[in-house]
């Protein structure tokens, strides 16, 4: 699913807009806090995407990933049991 990078765009301005409206009457501060927001959240879906980009690599080495994962799942969850059980 491809966005539209138009109507994204328009949206961010829209929103920058409105956060420098408020901003102007209280205080500089608040902008500052929202356009470290709005860069942070950014920055995550950028992150997002290229982790989820990325090859996980051959079907032998997912088996074993699985694998793993599954095991480590119920260590925590034995480990959660064993300490709360008594």
């Amino acid at each position: 699913n491809k966005y539209n990078v138009r109507v994204l765009l328009i949206l961010l301005l829209l929103g920058l807009g409105a956060i420098f409206y408020v901003g102007a009457k209280t205080s500089p501060i608040i902008v500052f806090v929202f356009f470290i927001c709005i860069i942070s959240f950014l920055f995550s879906i950028y992150l997002t995407k290229w982790v989820l980009a990325k090859d996980e690599g051959p079907p032998k080495m997912v088996q074993v990933h699985h694998l793993f994962s599954v095991s480590s799942a119920r260590d925590v969850i034995c480990l959660f049991v064993c300490m709360f059980s008594r």
